[in-house]
């Protein structure tokens, strides 16, 4: 069935191990690691401290509410870094429509407010319209499988050539869908109503304020959120 592999650049100062998890037992598996000694660690345009480690953060099948945040990782305090990769495997509980990607990833950087890295899930990944257009894959960003029919995808996004860099900590997190509502705390994400047009939908101002129906579009969702971060020691 052909092989799989990674060409991630781990650094290490003095010793490395990699170990194998064998699923399948009385299978049998070929292997090769190969690496680079006493070379700096370059991503993109960036060399990083020697002392930079690759950390990964994973929440797998965790069970969401409607509108529930998920902190997908949150770094030591006192550490600087990269915010390198991110993949996203989701699926809907009860209705395969996949409004669970209504959501909103956000990036709490060095402790200021909440930046959004997308206004969508979709988006993240470099896509749009609940991924359209199908399965696709570049260097940027790419969406491995899509299954309407029961509501679940998995995608990933690099973020080597628009990097995320934190000095004293980072904090990501995700939203199972949006409430639509300007201003709501803490970070609501910016969207307005008449992306869900319709009747239970529909705003109304008074006083400057969006005033809405109870949100009666999302449902349960599963996801599984793996975070890439490469982390050193903050420089004065």
């Amino acid at each position: 069935d052909g092989g799989i592999y990674d060409t991630y650049r781990i650094p290490f100062n003095s010793s490395i191990r990699v170990t194998a998890l064998n699923p399948n037992k009385g299978a049998f598996y070929w292997y090769i690691a190969r690496g680079l000694r006493n070379v700096p660690l370059v991503i993109g345009e960036f060399e990083l401290p020697s002392d930079a480690k690759l950390k990964l953060y994973k929440a797998v099948d965790v069970q969401l509410q409607p509108l529930e945040f998920l902190v997908a990782a949150a770094t030591p305090p006192n550490t600087s870094g990269w915010l390198y990769m991110i993949t996203f495997g989701g699926r809907s509980v009860d209705s395969p429509d996949m409004t669970y990607l209504e959501g909103c990833f956000r990036a709490e950087i060095d402790g200021k407010p909440v930046e959004f890295l997308s206004s969508g899930t979709e988006d993240l990944f470099l896509s749009a319209s609940y991924f359209n257009k199908g399965v696709f894959h570049d260097n940027h960003a790419g969406l491995t499988c899509m299954d309407r029919g029961v509501g679940s995808m998995s995608a990933y996004k690099f973020f080597e050539e628009d990097p995320v860099l934190f000095s004293k900590s980072l904090k990501v997190s995700w939203r199972n869908g949006e409430w639509p509502y300007h201003g709501e705390a803490p970070g609501a994400c910016p969207i307005t109503a008449t992306q869900h047009p319709g009747p239970n939908y529909r705003a109304t101002r008074a006083n400057n304020s969006l005033h809405l129906p109870p949100v009666t579009i999302y449902h349960k969702a599963v996801v599984t959120i793996y975070v890439w971060v490469y982390e050193y020691t903050p420089r004065n």
